[in-house]
This record gives structure tokens, C-alpha cells and sequence, in this order.
């Protein structure tokens, strides 16, 4: 596959926006082959999709992104009945044929779940900033999608020249040491109402990320741990009878002793003080 050089010169190029927006297509107008006069990324909120461009057909579902060059017909195929909701975004810049071979949306759906997440993030944050209009917003969302691109350009081109094993076991150490740094805060502020953004901004890292990053390498969301943590420590302390249980709730991060309630049946299938009873006769 062709690739822009390493010392392709970007200074002072940033892309020029034509359109930017939240939408649900129609599926009778999409299927039909269009040339459109903009380079256009299709950010895939909701719905699966087959993207013709000339000979080649792309898969596309929520979460993926693909990136359609100016003036080539392309169609857009997808089950009817269903909805598709995408962020789409149209710009023109001149530096885009250079960077982005015309069929680099097979390595975008290859990207890894990691690289997808921070493609959505950054693809919101453009969007996010193009609605706002503060002052200079539109050098800042140029700048945000000029990110955005490079950021695609980059995590594709990666696939075709893989890291170094030393780059890929720093990574995963990388990983690991905020999957146990976010377990350790938890379990060190249990007494907190602890949220993700808090643990988030601990590790240096955005919530969202950090969500996506526990999911995938735990296999059960953060909030469950927390959660899990939380009744973990409170049970221990509905041992001592002499303890309310509205100070267990408290001493664990619950402030509302009924949402508490609520919480630990769901969790344990039993009033805490049904549960506190079988835990005193058990013992």
C-alpha cells in the first residue's frame, strides 16, 4: 500500500470545513452511487453499513469510521427498516490525497478497540467544538479535525508497519499499571462517592478511555467493580451487630441510605438486614 512520507511537510495546512453534523440517512437516497465535491469521515453512531467505493466494498458498523476521498462515486448500503445514525463531517484539504491511499478504510476497520475509542473521542471533540462557536472556534475546530485525520492517518499506518515488540509490551505494561492504578483507588476511597471521572483524572486519562479500557481488559465494566467492591466492604462491616447499617452505607461511599437499600438488593437478592442476620447465625 502506498504511504505518505515520513517527512511530508503539514506546516500551515489545515483542513477546510464545508459541512458537520448528527444524522440519520436515508436509505433509499444513500443506496443510489453519488460523487461528492468534499473529502467526508463517516463516524458510525448506530447501524451497520456496505460502503462501495469503485471496486471495493468496506463493513462498516457503530464505532467504526471511514473516510470517503472527494469526487470519487461511492454508495452506501444498508439493511432497511434500520436506523443509521452517523457524525458526518465534510472538508477539503489539499494534503488529504497524500496522506490517505483511497482504499484505507480496510486498515480503519482493523483497528484495534483502543484506537476506535480515541477516534470516537476525538471525532466528538471536533463536533463539540464546531457547535460551541467561541471565540476563533473556527480555527480551533480546524485544528480538531486536522488532529482527527492525523490520528486516522497514523493508527492505519501502524497496522502496515507493526510496532516493535519492545513498543507492544510497553503498551500492554502501560495498560496493566492503570487497570491496577484504577483498582487502587478504588479500594483506597471506598469511603468516597467515588466516580469514573474521578478516577479518570487520577490516572491522567479521559473517562472514557479508561471505561473502555477496564471493559476490555477485565471483561466487567468499572462501575461493576466499584460496585462489587463497595458491597464486597460492607458486608464485613454488617458483621459487627453493634454497627447501623445506614453507617455501613456511609462508610462505603453511599449517602443515600435507600438508594443503598435499593443497591444491595439487587446485588444480594435480600435486605442488608435480612443478610446481616444469616451472616450472625453463620458464624
Amino acid at each position: 500500500m502506498k504511504r505518505a512520507p515520513d517527512n511530508l511537510d503539514l506546516s500551515g495546512s489545515l483542513p477546510e470545513i464545508h459541512s458537520m453534523g448528527i444524522s440519520v440517512w436515508d436509505p433509499i437516497h444513500a443506496r443510489r452511487e453519488h460523487v461528492g465535491g468534499c473529502w467526508e469521515v463517516v463516524h458510525i453512531i448506530q447501524g451497520i453499513v456496505r460502503l462501495h467505493l469503485e471496486n471495493e466494498v468496506f463493513q462498516g458498523k457503530s464505532g467504526d469510521t471511514l473516510l470517503v476521498p472527494e469526487r470519487m462515486p461511492h454508495r452506501d448500503e444498508f439493511p432497511l427498516g434500520t436506523e443509521f445514525e452517523v457524525l458526518h463531517m465534510m472538508f477539503k484539504w489539499k494534503d488529504a490525497p497524500a496522506l490517505f491511499p483511497r482504499m484505507i478504510n480496510g486498515n480503519l476497520a482493523k483497528l484495534p478497540a483502543v484506537d476506535k475509542q480515541t477516534v470516537r473521542e476525538l471525532a466528538f471533540d471536533t463536533y463539540d467544538c464546531f457547535k460551541r462557536q467561541r471565540p476563533m472556534w473556527w480555527e480551533m475546530t480546524r485544528a480538531c479535525l486536522y488532529r482527527l485525520l492525523l490520528f486516522l492517518w497514523s493508527a492505519s499506518r501502524e497496522l502496515d508497519f507493526p510496532r516493535p515488540a519492545g513498543d507492544v509490551a510497553a503498551a500492554r505494561e502501560r495498560r496493566r499499571v492503570l487497570i491496577v492504578g484504577a483498582k487502587e483507588y478504588i479500594q483506597a476511597h471506598l469511603g468516597q462517592a467515588v466516580t469514573l471521572p474521578d478516577i479518570a483524572a487520577h490516572l491522567g486519562i479521559s473517562a472514557c478511555h479508561l471505561s473502555h479500557l477496564f471493559s476490555e481488559e477485565s471483561g466487567f465494566t468499572l462501575s461493576s467493580y466499584l460496585v462489587n467492591a463497595r458491597m464486597k466492604r460492607v458486608v464485613e462491616l454488617l458483621t459487627d451487630p453493634k454497627r447501623r447499617v445506614s453507617e455501613a452505607a456511609y462508610a462505603v461511599g453511599f449517602e443515600d441510605p435507600n438508594y443503598f437499600s435499593k443497591a444491595f438488593r439487587r446485588h444480594f437478592g435480600c435486605s442488608p438486614e435480612k443478610y446481616r442476620v444469616r451472616l450472625l447465625r453463620s458464624r
